[in-house]
């Protein structure tokens, strides 16, 4: 890294060849407007925020020595960094921790130029106000949202109406909470209104679907509260249905009459008396049902998806028009002369079809008589949901936690509602960048906007970046839409990585040939929700690899896994590590300089054993992904035994009696939690020791005497 002294304050120098940055990537280190990138995976993605961070800690630096030369205080939280996961978030800090550290680096060693250039203020004050920035940076706010929505709930309790005493909730002990008083609100439920239970049943497949779409919705109920008390109270109706469609009624009337039945029309005329099967079973039958008048809106969507489908495969991909399996086989034909006109008449139409498969997908998110059908099961898990969301937000409330719902919810309406909240915050971070914005929901994206535009108009404070293909986080709230809604709104086109520093070039051309017909270039036409085809650019710099197959004889079990651990070590040891191995080095001397080498196992099952073999050989290694100590079966029942006796909560107790340390059946727990309707430990102290299972009276014995052994 290396300082440009040409600008009229000191700038980090993009064009030094050591930054490796392509055209792209430089140019979304302009800090002077907002920017937003799409960047998929391998694209130098976090190579080139964290640059973009030091970029911008550097003009803070140089604004902090301008306004006070001998003692500059730049302030570590004028960047704020947002992303999605806690991992990401502590690989972002980290890497931006060693851009903040080389740059001070360059900065020391240029001060003879940057006197010269800019006088002995900066090249004394600079290197000091960076030091300074590295310093505290363990108050940088490099951070998942809800990282920082905790902070904001830490630092204005009031406004977000959070207790003095509240605790966050960890995300285990949350999702355990919810699933006993779902348990239980479902059985309630069930008693109470069995027709009802009867429908989401039917409509679901299995009561274990039931459960998991009802938490699904509790989870998101801050934006779905208003859909859920619609629909209990049967506010939703066909009618609904169809305001929310994407498409309207008329318009797919009208495009059906212009434009898609006029086109199968001349297929028909051009394959008459020809055609084959596909052609007489698929397009024949959409053009019949054309006769029919109806002007039923449900009606008109099903003929509209019907027609589009006619002319594509299973996968709705369009079929090929000129196979014979569409124009029929030559013999089917009166005369081959008949056949080739048809064939050049398809031929200049076929472009015509070339929207219908990008139509199609968005035609079957359009609402059908089945999806009527299923209002009265919609009613009832509204109905469900709402009865559990009250009882869970009540013990909530009673057990003093914010799960994370409530949490983002509660700090964004602070934000939203108190002006003098979003100053401070808007004041304190002068920009914002946000990682894998893909994932955003129109309430985090509202709480961006409102911090990173506190005027309402366009400004530098602004950097996004994500890749729509990549969204993941639906399940609990990620709305891919407001990646392209963002676009619009920030009146900015996206700046494009189209290189790819990860894949060999053998895949990156697999993967445009495979994901260009699949995906589909960008029209303009297409949804917000569905991504298109952006071609690949190979970058990685390599030399030609190989592969080796490692046999052995052992039948398939446990035994052969250990021998698979084995001999991967040893394979390691000798033809990779050794002096003349593949990366001619002695493993030991792997402490300080680990090549990079990965072990990719299918499952965690087998995982201890090649840790055990690696151990074996002096090969040291680090497990990604892994299970870390508090994940382990083992330890949560533990801990769930210990919090249970500590504190007599009764979620921990259900964890603790389900586990093979008591060993209760489901029947036996319930039996428990279900006759009784009390909560608490008690229930299991002063019971009859004859009351149960002999498990169960096993159990409680053992309860007992760890009760009095406690202390």
């Amino acid at each position: 890294m290396r300082l440009d002294l040409s600008q009229a304050e000191p700038v980090i120098d993009l064009r030094d060849p050591s930054l490796h940055l392509t055209e792209s990537q430089a140019s979304a280190c302009n800090i002077q407007s907002e920017v937003m990138v799409t960047a998929g995976a391998g694209s130098g993605k976090t190579h080139t925020l964290s640059l973009r961070y030091v970029v911008l800690l550097l003009a803070i630096a140089v604004d902090a020595v301008r306004a006070r030369p001998h003692d500059p205080r730049p302030d570590i939280q004028r960047v704020l960094v947002l992303t999605f996961t806690e991992r990401a978030a502590q690989e972002m800090a980290q890497r931006c921790y060693e851009r903040l550290l080389s740059l001070t680096n360059t900065c020391r060693q240029q001060t003879s130029e940057l006197e010269a250039a800019f006088g002995s203020q900066i090249a004394k004050g600079l290197p000091l106000a960076l030091s300074r920035l590295l310093d505290r940076f363990d108050e940088a706010r490099v951070s998942t949202f809800h990282g920082f929505c905790a902070t904001i709930h830490r630092e204005f309790p009031s406004a977000c109406n959070t207790p003095a005493d509240a605790r966050i909730s960890e995300a285990e002990e949350a999702q355990r909470i919810l699933e006993l008083i779902l348990s239980n609100a479902l059985r309630d439920f069930g008693r109470e209104s069995p027709n009802s239970m009867r429908d989401l049943i039917h409509a679901f497949g299995s009561r274990d679907q039931v459960m998991e779409s009802a938490q699904t919705a509790i989870r998101m109920r801050s934006r779905l509260m208003d859909f859920l008390q619609d629909s209990a109270a049967g506010r939703l109706d066909s009618n609904t249905l169809i305001k929310r469609a994407s498409l309207t009624p008329q318009d797919a009337s009208h495009w059906l009459s212009h434009t898609g039945l006029p086109l199968l029309q001349q297929l028909q005329a051009l394959l008459s008396p020809g055609g084959g099967a596909a052609f007489r079973e698929q397009v024949l039958p959409a053009l019949e049902t054309a006769t029919n008048g109806n002007t039923d809106p449900l009606s008109i969507y099903q003929h509209y998806t019907s027609v589009l489908s006619s002319v594509l495969t299973d996968k709705g991909t369009l079929r090929s028009l000129t196979h014979h399996s569409f124009v029929g086989t030559k013999a089917s034909w009166p005369t081959n002369e008949q056949r080739v006109q048809a064939l050049e008449g398809i031929g200049a139409i076929s472009e015509s079809f070339a929207q219908w498969p990008e139509r199609y997908q968005a035609a079957l998110a359009l609402p059908t008589g089945a999806d009527l059908a299923m209002l009265d099961a919609l009613q009832a898990l509204s109905e469900l949901v709402l009865m559990t969301t009250e009882r869970y937000d009540k013990e909530l409330r009673d057990r003093g936690l914010i799960d994370f719902d409530a949490l983002q919810r509660r700090a964004i309406d602070a934000v939203l509602s108190h002006s003098s909240v979003a100053q401070t915050l808007s004041n304190r971070h002068r920009y914002i960048m946000v990682d894998e914005f893909q994932d955003t929901d129109p309430a985090q994206w509202e709480l961006v906007t409102r911090l990173g535009r506190p005027e309402g108009t366009p400004s530098d404070r602004l950097f996004l970046v994500g890749d729509a293909k990549q969204a993941i986080y639906g399940f609990r709230g990620g709305d891919v839409t407001v990646f392209q809604a963002a676009a619009r709104e920030l009146g900015v086109e996206p700046i494009l990585f189209p290189e790819n520093f990860r894949s060999r070039t053998e895949l990156i051309d697999w993967f445009n040939s495979f994901f260009g017909s699949v995906l589909g270039p960008d029209t303009g036409e297409r949804p917000d929700w569905e991504a298109s085809h952006q071609e690949l650019r190979p970058a990685r710099n390599t030399t030609q690899g190989t592969v080796r197959l490692l046999t052995h004889e052992e039948p398939a079990g446990p035994a052969a896994a250990r021998v698979e651990a084995l001999g991967v070590a040893q394979f390691l040891r000798e033809s990779v590590f050794s002096e003349d191995g593949i990366l001619g080095c002695s493993s030991g001397t792997q402490t300080t300089n680990t090549p990079e080498v990965a072990i990719l196992l299918r499952a965690r099952t087998h995982l201890h054993l090649f840790e055990e073999a690696l151990r074996l050989s002096h090969i040291p290694f680090q497990v990604g992904g892994g299970v870390g100590f508090w994940e382990r079966p083992e330890i949560v029942d533990l801990v769930n035994t210990l919090h249970a006796l500590a504190t007599e909560d009764e979620v921990s107790a259900v964890g603790a009696l389900r586990s093979p340390l008591f060993a209760l059946s489901d029947d036996d727990v319930h039996a428990f939690y279900g006759s009784r309707r009390t909560s608490g430990l008690p229930i299991l102290r002063n019971r009859p020791a004859e009351e149960g299972s002999p498990a169960t009276t096993d159990a409680r014995q053992a309860w007992t005497r760890l009760r009095a052994d406690r202390h």
